[in-house]
């Protein structure tokens, strides 16, 4: 697989694609959309 050129590009357009790949599974995309839907706060106990 060729190299990537991040450089080509501006940092906005870098953070994006991260994020987009990130978030680039259905599964992760599901829990987004539940979390956003949710009326409540989830807080992890400690």
């Amino acid at each position: 697989m060729g190299a990537t050129k991040t450089e080509h590009f501006t940092d906005k357009q870098n953070e994006i694609a991260l994020l987009t790949k990130a978030l680039g599974h259905p599964a992760r995309i599901n829990i987004m959309e539940y979390l956003i839907s949710v009326d409540t706060c989830i807080l992890p106990t400690l």
